[in-house]
């Protein structure tokens, strides 16, 4: 690991020896957002999975995606795809 990248990562709060102990880097992309009410439950679920990893020897390093919203205006056929909008999420 380059000492760029190696610098980066203890700024995240992450020890050389966990950088450098061979232990794998498991990414969680989640979309919990107290602005999307229908993924606010994300937050929880990456929580209970980043412990896991832990749990199972390897470093779990979470970043957040942009979440699916619509408008609220989608027609029935749009709302099948868009549970969380009409309260099925």
């Amino acid at each position: 690991m380059t000492a760029l990248y190696l610098e980066r990562y203890l700024n995240y709060g992450l020890t050389r020896e966990e950088l450098q102990g061979g232990k794998p880097i498991i990414g969680i992309a989640q979309t919990g957002s107290d602005l999307v009410p229908c993924n606010r439950h994300h937050l929880e679920l990456a929580s209970r999975v980043r412990d896991g990893i832990r749990d199972a020897g390897g470093i779990p390093f979470e970043f957040h995606c942009h979440p699916a919203a619509g408008n609220g205006k989608a027609s029935n056929r749009d709302a099948r795809s868009q549970p969380c909008l009409f309260g099925g999420g």
